[in-house]
């Protein structure tokens, strides 16, 4: 860390030998550095740091870092790292001293782009709009099936239904209590929430949703979900109205 070296020869005592000093002189340099970029994602696009490096603080060789950033505003993101290194002989072994700590609120999503392969990025963040998708739709914007497979394996998209995906880490609303719902009414094509969830969601009822109850048409054919009751009716738009759960529109009867 900025040392500062000296060369002195001399005649050494042998005959037709040289001694060669080295004088090193560090005293307790230091260095400042002030980052801005906009490479945040879902905590804030705008990015500044601040990094502090001291070193010889309390003997030859140790050195004390500080690292701070922050985001735009600070409350989506202030991230501080403090590490101390000690050498602990010549030899090169040595001992760092680490205290972290760290708050980040993400707005939306905050899957892990890094573990995404790189030419799906912009497909993701799509998907991520969604509540859920379907394989056909993912193969509309260019997902191949053995592509979901891969990301499913991955524990990046999960798979809650047949032919039925949702982005994980997609965050509804701090205070959603129907996500399950949204989420198994959503992954049905025509489906319209019914019966016992309806009479549940306009607090009409005193029993217990033990099941997701909801409505297809009589001429579709009944898709299967864990934990749902598929109930066939012939005509399916008498009473149907379209709610906003959270940030997501789904299909359900009114309370007539």
């Amino acid at each position: 860390m900025d040392l500062h070296l000296g060369v002195v020869f001399k005649k050494g005592s042998p005959f037709g030998t040289a001694d060669v000093i080295v004088r090193v002189e560090d005293n307790r340099p230091f260095h400042v550095m002030i980052d801005r970029n906009n490479h945040g994602i879902s905590t804030s696009k705008i990015r500044t740091g601040l990094r502090f490096d001291w070193g010889n603080v309390l003997m030859n060789g140790d050195s004390l870092t500080i690292l701070e950033v922050v985001g735009d505003p600070i409350a989506n993101l202030n991230f501080t790292d403090l590490l101390y290194h000690i050498p602990l002989n010549t030899g090169g072994r040595y001992v760092d001293l680490s205290y972290q700590t760290a708050y980040f609120k993400a707005r939306q999503t905050y899957y892990n782009l890094i573990m995404i392969k790189s030419k799906y990025i912009a497909v993701f963040q799509t998907l991520s709009r969604r509540a859920v998708f379907s394989s056909a739709e993912g193969r509309a914007i260019g997902i191949p099936a053995r592509m979901l497979a891969y990301f499913c394996s991955k524990g990046q998209i999960e798979r809650i239904g047949r032919g039925m995906y949702k982005i994980r880490h997609v965050d509804f609303d701090r205070d959603f209590e129907w996500e399950d719902l949204v989420l198994t009414a959503l992954s049905i094509p025509n489906g319209i929430i019914c019966l016992i969830s309806a009479l549940f969601y306009y607090e009409l009822t005193d029993e217990i949703m033990r099941e997701f109850w909801i409505s297809v048409s009589h001429s579709t054919t009944s898709p299967v979900r864990e934990n749902t009751h598929i109930v066939r009716m012939r005509n399916t738009s008498l009473g149907k109205t379209i709610i906003k759960i959270g940030n997501q529109k789904v299909k359900i009867f009114d309370r007539e």
